[in-house]
């Protein structure tokens, strides 16, 4: 049926799901969600569990694809299956619905918050979130009134808002208050603790102290794949607050924002927050496990609080450098634009066509290279409308070219690398520059299935190898940049998973691996190795726990397919118990459609047996690759926590500024650097989790982030 049709019946449905008192509803189709209020998009929502509300009734429903779309795409029939499934299990274990009736309160007063404060209990955790004017506290000034309120809760369908505008910094409910932020007597949960820890510590200048959970990574670690982690959202699939915040907002937006919004509705926006978030919490604990609770507690609460110093404390741009390379970029890109333009095959193209040549354009660009030069197409793009030209295609046609054709070729690539590092690093950075002249990045730690890390506004994760780029990043003076990279941290983990007792004895030996399997594929010693062989070994030693293919090697580096598969044979031949531990892993996730790593985080894979052998093949790479990036990131966040509370116990000047993959970049004073570079690489090393493989780092040092300089310790 259409939409229309629906609407027309749904007093008659309401009445049936009355009757039947069913304790899921499947919506099977864009129009069936778009009749319950969901979005039309299945792709965006199917799979997830919500409540909604349906002509006056309380209806827990989950969307799914329609049979119809299974027909036309047969491959999808596994998702839902898998969706049903869900759907079955969220039925058996559902709880009742909650009602609706709510108990929240406004405390403005001293008294009123010293009485709420003074009467909370210890036994209970308390719910807390930081309603502010904006998004991160180092664009406010340290004064409290930045915080628009604090909301708590002990008990669902209740909540309080405390406003701080009355009360001074001397004033003894504001001691209480940090008394109470400050005290782990009493346990505290949030959603997204790392924004309310550094509002805290910017605004009160202290530790958040007692912090038992956070439901969005706690939400994360049992369900990886959620369309969304945040509150709004999760609040929708577990409770019957319905879409509260829309409503909320369109509130606040009515009133000019924040700032302006009257105090009832900033008392229930807040207080619908914590009781949303307890709720989640209550959902979230009846799918907890000893494994997860070891996980937060050890591994992702401490890194909320490094992470949070990491944002408040940025990273140091120099100003005077800056500013050249905002001068020298354009200048570069106009010239090597100008040098292609007056090429005559370039000139004679635009005449025969009629235009002028668009550099960023693929369609000009293809018929450039496919019409007038007459090359022949190395490959599609996606759609399939015409031949692709990207950066790995242009580097083929160069490498096999000559006169204007080659050099038309060799330009536009550094063109295209000169204007994406100018539109990304010059002009994509220049708006992030805070008035002290640092950049702060922010941190998403669910921002990937595997629990690896990454970062937005601006994203310091994917900084250009260029040193010209990197040496925009410095430290102040007297100070000097650290880094501390963990060395081959994927191969050690595969190893640990595989027990691979040949790769313990090369790590152990500080041997060059790659250097040795590149010895094995080309019957070389290593020390005469080339660095094309080397190259060519490295690729397969990552790529293998990647889950790489043969074929996507030899793509890679541009090698034909018989080296590759010579190369990935030889790696098999000298660590035989990666391949067994490759299938046995496969196997498991076939059986029960997830994999899971050492540490207990779990990626589910309802794609694995599905008859679309692309998506099927995909699937059985993150067999090999979960585990491992998830156990890698771990590593490295237990690790940084480690040297974060060591550097605190020796009270150094030292300030953690960012975390990129598997390695550590920090500032220290200079009087105090061989002291530090002893104590992270130390601790970096010790082997926390008893693993058989040894775990080793590279420490760099210099003034700038482009000057880094290896460190040799004896």
């Amino acid at each position: 049926p259409d939409l229309k049709t629906i609407r027309l019946c749904s007093q008659w449905l309401s009445k049936e799901i009355q009757l039947v008192k069913p304790n899921i509803v499947i919506l099977m189709g864009g129009i069936a969600a778009q009749a319950f209020g969901l979005s039309k998009s299945i792709s965006k929502s199917r799979g997830m569990v919500q409540t909604v509300e349906f002509y006056g009734i309380s209806v827990k429903v989950m969307p799914t694809y329609h049979p119809a779309y299974i027909l036309r795409k047969p491959q999808h029939e596994v998702v839902v299956v898998s969706d049903l499934k869900r759907a079955k299990k969220e039925a058996k274990s559902s709880l009742p619905l909650e009602p609706k009736q709510r108990d929240y309160r406004l405390l403005r007063t001293p008294v009123e918050i010293a009485n709420y404060l003074d009467n909370l209990d210890p036994a209970l955790p308390t719910v807390i979130d930081l309603e502010t004017l904006g998004l991160s506290p180092t664009q406010f000034p340290q004064d409290i009134s930045s915080i628009t309120a604090i909301a708590m809760t002990q008990y669902t369908h209740k909540g309080v808002a405390i406003i701080l505008d009355n009360l001074t910094k001397t004033h003894p409910v504001y001691k209480k208050l940090i008394s109470f932020f400050s005290s782990d007597v009493y346990k505290k949960i949030f959603h997204n603790v790392k924004f309310d820890r550094n509002w805290i510590k910017y605004i009160f200048g202290i530790e958040l102290e007692g912090v038992v959970c956070d439901t969005m990574l706690a939400h994360h670690l049992i369900w990886e794949d959620a369309p969304s982690q945040g509150l709004k959202q999760l609040a929708v699939l577990y409770t019957d607050l319905g879409n509260y915040s829309e409503e909320l907002k369109t509130k606040i937006d009515s009133y000019g924002g924040w700032g302006q919004i009257p105090l009832d509705a900033l008392t229930e926006y807040a207080c619908t927050d914590v009781d949303a978030t307890l709720r989640v919490y209550k959902h979230i604990q009846t799918k907890w496990n000893d494994l997860f609770e070891a996980l937060m507690t050890e591994i992702l609460l401490p890194a909320t609080r490094f992470f949070g110093d990491m944002e408040l404390n940025g990273i140091l741009i120099d100003q005077d450098y800056f500013k050249k390379l905002r001068i020298k970029y354009p200048e570069r890109i106009y010239k090597l634009k100008s040098e292609m333009m007056e090429l005559p095959d370039i000139i004679a193209f635009q005449q025969q066509e009629g235009i002028s040549l668009n550099l960023n354009s693929g369609d000009q660009i293809a018929l450039l290279l496919y019409g007038y030069f007459g090359l022949e197409p190395i490959q599609l793009t996606p759609k399939g409308n015409r031949p692709a030209v990207s950066k790995e295609i242009l580097e083929t046609h160069a490498r096999n070219s000559t006169g204007d054709l080659k050099t038309f070729l060799d330009k536009l690539l550094l063109y295209r690398s000169m204007a994406k590092l100018n539109s990304t690093y010059i002009e994509g950075m220049e708006k992030h520059i805070n008035s002290d002249g640092r950049i702060r990045t922010s941190y998403n730690l669910t921002g990937a299935r595997t629990g690896r890390i990454s970062s937005a506004n601006p994203n310091l994760m994917n900084i250009s190898r260029e040193k010209e780029i990197k040496n925009l990043f410095t430290t102040c003076e007297d100070y000097v940049i650290i880094s501390a990279d963990f060395k081959q941290l994927e191969m050690r983990v595969g190893a640990e998973y595989a027990e691979e007792e040949e790769l313990f004895k090369i790590f152990a030996n500080d041997q060059d691996v790659h250097s040795l399997l590149a010895a094995n594929v080309f019957n070389k010693n290593p020390e005469d190795i080339t660095t094309e062989e080397r190259v060519l070994a490295k690729t397969v030693n990552f790529g293998i726990f990647y889950g790489d293919s043969p074929a996507n090697i030899a793509g890679r580096i541009n090698i034909p397919l018989e080296r590759a598969y010579r190369a990935v044979d030889k790696f098999f031949e000298m660590f035989p118990n990666i391949r067994k531990w490759i299938i046995e892993t496969q196997k498991f996730a076939r059986k029960n459609e997830y994999v899971e790593s050492m540490f207990g985080r779990i990626r589910h894979l309802p794609t694995i047996n599905s008859p679309n052998k692309a998506e099927q093949q995909h699937a059985l790479n993150m067999c090999v690759n979960f585990p491992i990036q998830s156990l890698s990131s771990d590593i490295t966040l237990n690790a940084i926590n480690y040297v974060y509370s060591n550097l605190k116990t020796k009270k150094s000047k030292s300030r953690l500024l960012l975390e990129i993959h598997d390695s550590l970049v920090l500032e220290t004073p200079f009087d105090e650097a061989e002291d530090v570079i002893n104590l992270v690489k130390t601790t970096m090393e010790t082997n926390y989790f008893n693993f058989a493989v040894p775990l080793a780092v590279d420490i760099e040092i210099g003034t700038s982030w482009g000057s880094l300089e290896k460190v040799i310790i004896a």
